[in-house]
């Protein structure tokens, strides 16, 4: 089969698990929901794209009359741009509607010359089957509103809101897992959620969110890291609840750094904010610990190599014993490669932090000592 490409371009994920990541971008023409044409769009499925689709007449665009050729061509891209090692190679095939074009031998041909493979598709065409290699590697889905949905599962969510008749309760869709859209802001990467609120009997439990002043005046200064990077993230910028209520993205006090429903605090337990990745920078709680006799640390959460592991590193400076429940911690980045920031942070925890367990180890052994007791 050929296929008809828009664009093809070497850039950065601008958004989404992946945000960041060098890749190459493959643009096909063409989409079900709309023509792309304006004359069109009161008329369209999808009436809000802003995306130019039509035609081959893009950068690094053309017809390409059979898998290897564009999977030559996707390469070709890459190298050019890229400083990456081979298994670092990334295509994110977007649209207009890729899934319209895209399949097995497409996939097949970009496995066979490194590529982890992400597509951004709006649901309502089918995924290329057959063996691994015949696969796509990650699923961004994008639903529109009024649209009969083909697929009803992937690894993250986009949606735009706010769009009438798609409010953000898609429970229909399984996005990791399904109890906790991969949408969010805090993504668990699809992990049970179940086993961190078992291991809570007879524990002091703290929470540490991520979130600034109104003002900013605790981001750090315009040409610091701290600000500099969080400003990629559009901190501070107006965003909205899932009930249409204003919000700012990662601003204390608002929807944006509440705790989800499923990890909720309970009576006793202790919240406290922080403005770096260390949850000990400027925060009270080296003294809250140290006042209560607290010199062994449980940790969960995400993300692995961020937020968690800077604690942890922090904590370990201060003498404290750390203990990582590896499977009550997770995180996107580096996912798809040989090695992730996660197994890596795990690693490193395990060698020279602290140590590292399970949370069915650490629920039998808080039974076993209630039962001692």
């Amino acid at each position: 089969m050929g296929y008809a490409v828009k664009e093809l371009f070497y850039t950065l994920q601008g958004e989404g698990s992946h945000s960041g990541r060098a890749a190459v971008f493959c643009r096909f023409a063409g989409c079900n929901l709309w023509t792309g044409r304006e004359s069109d769009r009161a008329r369209a499925e999808c009436r809000f794209c802003d995306t130019d689709f039509i035609g081959t007449d893009g950068p690094g665009g053309g017809k390409f009359s059979h898998a290897d050729a564009l999977a030559d061509a996707i390469l070709a891209c890459w190298n050019h741009g890229a400083t990456s090692h081979p298994e670092r190679r990334f295509v994110v095939l977007t649209g207009g509607e890729p899934l319209l074009q895209v399949d097995s031998a497409l996939c097949r041909s970009l496995h066979a010359r490194g590529f982890y493979i992400a597509v951004e598709t709006n649901g309502t065409q089918p995924l290329p089957s057959g063996p691994t290699e015949d696969r796509i590697d990650w699923v961004c889905m994008s639903p529109k509103a009024g649209t009969t949905l083909v697929l009803h599962g992937g690894d993250e969510l986009k949606l735009v809101f706010p769009q009438p008749g798609a409010e953000p309760d898609l429970r229909a869709l399984e996005i990791g897992d399904p109890a906790l859209p991969r949408g969010a802001a805090l993504q668990l990467r699809g992990r049970d959620v179940g086993p961190g609120r078992q291991c809570r009997a007879g524990l002091a439990i703290v929470y540490l969110k991520m979130a600034f002043r109104p003002d900013l005046s605790d981001a750090g200064p315009p040409d610091s890291a701290s600000w500099l990077r969080h400003r990629r993230m559009r901190v501070g910028e107006p965003a909205a609840a899932p009930d249409g209520s204003p919000s700012r993205i990662l601003i204390r006090d608002t929807w944006s750094s509440e705790i989800l429903p499923a990890l909720a605090p309970e009576p006793g337990d202790i919240v406290l904010y922080k403005h770096r990745f260390s949850g000990f920078h400027e925060t009270g709680l080296d003294g809250l610990l140290r006042s209560r006799g607290i010199r062994t640390l449980v940790f969960t959460g995400c993300t692995t190599s961020i937020c968690v592991e800077s604690t942890l590193r922090d904590a370990m400076f201060r003498d404290y014993r750390c203990l990582l429940l590896e499977d009550c911690a997770a995180e996107p980045i580096g996912d798809g490669l040989p090695r992730s920031n996660h197994e890596a942070s795990v690693l490193t925890v395990e060698v020279l932090l602290g140590w590292v367990s399970r949370s069915d180890v650490l629920i039998a052994a808080l039974q076993g000592a209630g039962a001692a007791t």
